[in-house]
């Protein structure tokens, strides 16, 4: 049986940023103006943190290392695919294609599906299939690099040490705390990314491509390969 996870009665997780120490698994909390680690239990590991750079920093300076994902069924997750992945049905069939969208590239062998990731900017839930998010068209998706340079991965704002989760005008990438702040054509860069999240998921068509809520007992049986 899992064990379970109870929450330490301070701040929310911060996202899935989990590191594996000598006393055991932790995982990241933000507070309003501060950063802790807790064990499943609800143990605060460390000192508290002013930023996620600084948790982080504690983590290397303490030789903590990334703790690895766990193993999801990639058939279990519901999520948004393009209108028309039946064309690529040639590539699912012959092995290379995503089950569920049809693309090939970045697919397991495995199950022969992708990964579903939510957008870090809009929480669309997707095909792992490249950095940004399909659906808003600015966020990130998890899990891509994004430079060798921490930097990079980091909100543009000064003495902000959140991570990025979106490229942005003037700051070139900025934090879900300030997607409100900046802006985009005279419209904050939240209500821009709602917009056009809500023009390609919900109106019938987007911008690039029509979606469509998929899960997966509504998908033909691709010959029997499931």
């Amino acid at each position: 049986m899992a064990a379970t996870t109870r929450h330490p009665g301070w701040g929310e997780p911060y996202g899935d940023t989990r590191y594996q120490t000598p006393e055991g698994q932790v995982r990241l909390y933000r507070g309003r103006r501060a950063y802790r680690w807790y064990t499943p239990d609800g143990r605060q590991v460390g000192p508290k943190q002013p930023d996620v750079a600084a948790a982080l920093a504690y983590g290397l300076t303490e030789s903590w290392r990334e703790a690895p994902s766990p193993v999801r069924d990639p058939y279990a997750t519901p999520r948004w695919v393009r209108v028309g992945w039946e064309a690529n049905w040639h590539l699912v069939r012959a092995g290379a294609g995503c089950r569920w969208c049809g693309w090939a590239g970045g697919v397991s062998l495995a199950g022969q599906a992708h990964q579903a990731v939510a957008c870090l900017a809009c929480d669309t839930v997707q095909c792992n299939v490249k950095e940004t998010c399909a659906a808003c068209l600015v966020g990130w998706l998890p899990g891509w690099s994004r430079g060798l340079d921490p930097a990079a991965r980091r909100c543009g704002y000064r003495r902000c040490g959140n991570d990025a989760v979106a490229k942005a005008p003037r700051v070139r990438r900025v934090c879900k705390d300030h997607l409100g702040r900046v802006k985009s054509r005279g419209t904050t860069l939240d209500r821009r990314i709602e917009q056009t999240k809500a023009t390609s998921l919900e109106h019938g068509g987007g911008f690039v491509h029509q979606w469509q809520w998929m899960v997966w007992r509504d998908r033909p049986d691709w010959g029997g390969q499931r």
